[in-house]
């Protein structure tokens, strides 16, 4: 996720207590938008930010504490709406300066890298609030995620201390004992629009669907990915889940292998459809699927990766 530069980064929506929920329920629901609970109890506040949906809803909810004034104040004098423009910087200094010496004045700064739900997200996550002027609310922002390099640290020794203890030259390895992954399973929020993703866009074949065993009123569905290999999901209505986090054990992301030709036309596909997506070493795309979840379409044959044979 890269932040939008030298143009909106996100709009900031303010409701009234009452009707923020149906709001939320009206993005997420009917627009499929991804939400981050980022609350501040502490300042009274109950907010919801997708930042690759560039949508911020707030509301100063008086149950779970009081809110700065300028909040009430705002939907006494102007009703619920747009409340403020997030305008994206990559030198949050540099801009200040400049629209101050426009006229703009700085009412307060705030940093969030170290607040829920960012911790260990973001090495900067930083706005500058102006004074409202000629009716318009705009913050400066400088989002930077944390890189996905890791640590700096070099494990070159590490590494080659595991491949000399663990890792056999192929004519010396052993057969495998399974004879291919049967399926993967990921969970789903929604069945017909987890189905119009992978089938329709990705034309990954729906080939069956059925009441899961293990959980009553539960949908069991698979989607061919070739090479005998299922994709399937679950769903699980009823159970308050939350959205995709990577966490210890689970699901980093899902590489599936295609012709070059069908990466290509999968990949205009994916264009037309306004779904954003990392593009790495030329043959591979990363892109979040209906829930979250990280699927990585690759042009290379299976067991070979960026040129290299890896099986």
């Amino acid at each position: 996720m890269q932040q939008p530069i030298d143009r909106v980064s996100h709009v900031v929506y303010i409701f009234r207590p009452e009707n923020f929920d149906r709001a939320v329920a009206f993005w997420r629901d009917g627009l499929g938008v991804r939400f981050e609970d980022a609350s501040r109890p502490e300042f009274g506040l109950r907010i919801m930010v997708s930042f690759t949906a560039g949508l911020e809803l707030i509301t100063p909810d008086p149950s779970i504490g009081p809110a700065p004034a300028r909040f009430t104040e705002h939907l006494e004098a102007n009703g619920e709406g747009v409340y403020d423009l997030v305008w994206g910087v990559d030198d949050l200094d540099a801009a200040t300066a400049e629209v101050e010496a426009a006229g703009a004045t700085v009412t307060h700064r705030g940093s969030f890298a170290d607040v829920a739900p960012w911790v260990g997200r973001f090495d900067a996550l930083d706005e500058v609030h102006l004074e409202p002027l000629l009716a318009m609310r705009v913050t400066l922002g400088r989002l930077v995620p944390r890189s996905p390099s890791g640590a700096d640290i070099d494990r070159t020794e590490e590494w080659a201390e595991l491949r000399r203890r663990h890792l056999r030259a192929k004519p010396d390895r052993p057969a495998s004992s399974a004879r291919g992954v049967h399926h993967v399973a990921l969970l789903s929020s929604d069945v017909e629009r987890t189905i119009d993703f992978y089938q329709g866009l990705l034309e990954f074949p729906l080939t069956d669907l059925f009441q899961n065993r293990d959980y009553q009123g539960s949908t069991h569905f698979f989607f061919d990915i070739g090479n005998g290999n299922a994709l399937a999901f679950f769903d699980l209505p009823g159970l308050d889940l939350g959205p995709y986090r990577e966490v210890l054990g689970g699901l980093h992301h899902l590489a599936i292998s295609v012709e070059p030709e069908r990466w290509a036309h999968i990949k205009a596909k994916l264009d037309a459809a306004g779904v954003g997506y990392a593009h790495i070493d030329g043959t591979s795309i990363y892109f979040g699927g209906p829930d979250g979840e990280r699927i990585e379409l690759i042009a290379d044959p299976l067991g070979e990766m960026y040129g290299s044979i890896v099986l």
